[in-house]
């Protein structure tokens, strides 16, 4: 196209096309502001739901006995040969 074509095209259709464009780019943005709070919602609930479970923490020393401790519920050491 040469520069007397683009001039050619009337006022009323770069006028829509520019219209439709403006919807266009407001949909796009409520879509990114919807997508922004639907992420920070599925990590709240993530959170949520793992912080209903205690932690337990998984030690081993160095001769092969591991030792779980469950918080409040005391330790369990299973020694190297396998006698409790």
């Amino acid at each position: 196209m040469n520069e007397k074509d683009i001039l050619s095209v009337p006022y009323i259709v770069y006028e829509s096309s520019v219209s439709r464009l403006e919807r266009t780019i407001k949909r796009l943005f409520i879509l990114i502001i919807l997508l922004i709070l639907c992420l920070v919602g599925t990590n709240v609930a993530w959170t949520i739901y793992n912080n209903e479970y205690e932690t337990i923490r998984y030690d081993q020393d160095g001769e092969g006995i591991n030792n779980v401790n469950f918080g409040g519920q005391g330790d369990l050491n299973n020694g190297a040969d396998g006698n409790h």
